[in-house]
């Protein structure tokens, strides 16, 4: 699923994303998580000064966005 003017992003393959603040989308099931991690790129940062706040459980959006295996992975949670 794709957020409203999303989808036109997936069209290209970005040499490096960087995501300030990723800790914000700590939820895998939320929109956002879903759609940063849909972008294709060569090389994937994430910055954040909490990547942990309650569990972690917390850090799998990042992992996933990062696609850092086997954390990234669904069956591994």
């Amino acid at each position: 699923s794709k957020g409203k003017g999303y989808s036109h992003l997936l069209n290209y393959h970005w040499f490096r994303i960087v995501i300030d603040e990723a800790h914000i989308f700590k939820n895998p099931k939320s929109q956002m998580a879903i759609n940063v991690c849909q972008l294709n790129a060569q090389y994937r940062w994430c910055l954040t000064g909490t990547p942990i706040q309650n569990s972690i459980n917390d850090l799998f959006s990042i992992l996933k966005f990062l696609r850092y295996s086997p954390w990234c992975f669904d069956e591994w949670w």
